[in-house]
């Protein structure tokens, strides 16, 4: 599958401790040649990698929908394969910016290299949008 957009979504964190402080990050795109169009949603969590692969309209639907209110998401389009190198510390900004081809360590510094490569943000994580 190769993917035509990316999105990511950065949740901001639920509580104040030492391990939220930064929030978290998911990802998720699409691969589609015009007659149909499969999503990919990704997420890098603490308790192992969750990962769908929706295809129905209706599933997607439900699915953009709960990303879109999660928290800030930015599209970019993809960028090719990926050269960044993995880091050794994993974490989800890590996990997320080597699938789209950059390196980042914490959420905010994935936010400024998406940003400086063109992304455009495409929700607030507010219902409204």
């Amino acid at each position: 599958m190769n993917i035509t957009e990316w999105y990511v979504t950065f949740v901001p964190p639920s509580r104040k401790s030492w391990l939220t402080i930064f929030g978290h990050v998911q990802l998720f795109g699409y691969a589609g040649d015009g007659l149909s169009t499969t999503w990919f949603f990704y997420n890098p969590a603490w308790t192992g990698a969750e990962i769908d692969i929706l295809y129905h309209d209706d599933d997607v639907n439900l699915a953009l929908a709960a990303m879109f209110t999660r928290g800030e998401t930015y599209r970019i389009a993809n960028t090719g394969s990926s050269r960044a190198p993995i880091l050794p510390m994993q974490n989800c900004a890590t996990i997320v910016a080597h699938f789209i081809g950059l390196r980042a360590f914490t959420p905010r510094g994935l936010k400024r290299q998406l940003l400086r490569n063109g992304a455009e943000k495409v929700s607030d994580g507010t219902e409204q949008q």
